[in-house]
Formats: structure tokens, C-alpha cells, sequence
């Protein structure tokens, strides 16, 4: 059977399963869900195609979620916000915004839009920046970088511990901004950092048209951390030339072992070093072959 109403007044329901079971017909009819935090939703008509978060009705009539009045929410911290989308506080298809990624850090804040791949299986791999997963099933947050990539947003804490290792964050941002790069002007993009020290446990490798810039040479500081691994601290490029790459405004501490602070095979006019200070090796602070 099929429904027909006409009000301007929301129906609404307690679950998100019962409203797609539904078979309303009337256009701009809309509806809200209790459990999805009285989230809105709006019947459009006929053909329209649903988009992620929208409810799909039994008879194929799509109700658009409205996100509008969730765009701008606003959390302190990533942690904060995963508990919310985990307590199904946060529509899919929901734009948000945390403060920082970490409690109490005030660093690392990005905008998110919050997607449903509907089984974990089918959710982009994971990097802790631009995809991060939410739960077991196929929620997942995908960051939209309206400003500037840093590497705070993707995990990187200074001044922590010896035994909090930062290079996962910090090489996942440089791939990142490598990839987000495709297509962009010659220059590529630019990852940034913010100040203090930030310890690794292995070589840092900088794509090509990837760009690293601190806030200054004795405030960002790239430092090998106790039980380093690697036989190089930063590393320009992968293979051939190193272009369109600078290292700017930061400094690499070698931490006095036996390893070279900044080494790159070639560099063209866009790609080297530029206020960059680098200290304690013993052995090579620049190589370039």
C-alpha cells in the first residue's frame, strides 16, 4: 500500500530501519528519526538518486537527509566526535569539525564528512588523516582539508615520550598531499608543521611535488628518536631526480648517531633546502648525489 499525505508538519519515527520501510509518495513530505538524534529528512521526487546518508523507501522514493543544520557542528577533539557518531548522535552524510585530534592538544583540527560504506570490508583504507574508520561495521570519517595539510591532522604529537613514534603520522600526510597533489599546479602541495619536537623511529621519505614547511628553524624539529632504525633521518624523493620537494623552516636533529640528516640523489631548482637547521650527526648532515 501506498502512502499519501500532505502536511507540512515532519512525521516521525523511532528507527532509521523503519522509516526505509515506509512508502510515502508525497513530495517535500518530510520526516524525522529519533535515533539518529531527530535527524530531518525530505521526500524528493520521483528519479531523484540518494545519496550517501539519504533513506531509500521500500516503494524505490528517495528522503534526502538535511545536512545543513549539522554543518558547523563543532567538537574538541576527534575522540569526541567518534564517540558521538558510535552513540548515532551524527547523521551519515553529516559535515563536521573538530578542534584538535588530540584532547587538550589544540592542534590538528580538520572538517570531516561522515560516510557509510555499509560493511567494514568496503571502507578505504585507513591512514589516520584523510580516512579514518569509525566502529566495526562501515562508518568512516573522510577529511576534507579546507585549509592547510598538516601533519598534526593526521596523529603527530611534539614533545611526547620517547616511545611515541611520530613517523606514521608524518609519512602518511607526506603521501597523502602526494596524492591529493594529481593534477594540481607545478609547485604541488605543502605539508606543515607546528612547533616542537617530533620524534621518529625511521627515515621520513618526501615524495616529489610534495613540499615540508615548519614555523621555524629551531622551533619544528624532526628528531630521531632512541632506537632509530633507519640509515637516513629525512629523505628527498624516492628514485632519479628529487623535484618540486623543498624542505623549509625546521630543523633535523640526528640525536649524535650514526646516520645522514638530509640526503638526496638529484634535486632540480624547486626541490632542496631553505632554513633549514640540522644538528648532532656524526657522521653526514647533507648528501646529495
Amino acid at each position: 500500500k501506498f502512502v499519501t499525505v500532505a502536511t507540512d508538519s515532519p512525521i516521525d519515527f523511532g528507527t532509521f530501519a523503519s522509516l526505509q520501510a515506509s512508502n510515502y509518495t508525497q513530495d517535500y513530505q518530510k520526516f524525522t528519526v529519533r535515533e539518529r538524534a531527530n535527524a530531518e529528512y525530505i521526500l524528493q521526487p520521483a528519479g531523484y538518486t540518494a545519496l550517501a546518508g539519504d533513506a531509500t523507501f521500500a516503494n524505490g522514493r528517495v528522503a534526502a537527509l538535511q545536512i545543513d543544520e549539522f554543518r558547523g557542528r563543532n567538537y574538541n577533539s576527534l575522540a569526541i566526535l567518534i564517540a558521538k557518531i558510535l552513540g548515532s548522535l551524527v547523521p551519515r552524510g553529516s559535515t563536521v569539525t573538530t578542534r584538535s585530534y588530540f584532547a587538550g592538544k589544540y592542534s590538528g583540527g580538520n572538517d570531516y564528512l561522515l560516510l557509510d560504506a555499509v560493511t567494514s570490508g568496503a571502507r578505504p583504507a585507513q591512514d589516520g588523516g584523510y580516512i579514518i574508520h569509525v566502529g566495526t561495521d562501515g562508518l568512516y570519517l573522510e577529511g576534507l582539508f579546507l585549509g592547510e595539510i598538516s601533519i598534526e591532522q593526521f596523529g603527530a604529537i611534539a614533545g611526547e615520550p620517547e616511545n611515541f613514534d611520530n613517523h606514521p603520522a608524518i609519512q602518511a600526510a607526506l603521501r597523502f598531499a602526494e596524492t591529493y597533489n594529481k593534477g594540481a599546479q607545478e609547485s604541488g602541495q605543502t605539508v606543515h608543521a607546528g612547533s616542537g619536537a617530533f620524534l621518529v623511529s625511521d627515515t621520513l621519505i618526501q615524495p616529489n611535488n610534495v613540499s615540508f614547511k615548519g614555523i621555524g628553524r629551531t622551533l619544528t624539529l624532526i628528531k630521531a628518536r632512541a632506537g632509530f632504525v633507519g640509515s637516513i633521518l629525512w629523505q628527498a624523493g624516492e628514485a632519479g631526480w628529487s623535484y618540486n620537494s623543498m624542505l623549509t623552516h625546521c630543523g633535523l636533529n640526528c640525536r649524535e648517531l650514526n646516520i645522514i640528516g638530509y640526503y638526496s640523489r638529484r634535486i632540480n631548482e624547486l626541490a632542496g633546502l631553505e632554513h633549514v637547521l640540522i644538528t648532532r650527526f656524526t657522521g653526514t648532515g647533507v648528501k646529495i648525489e
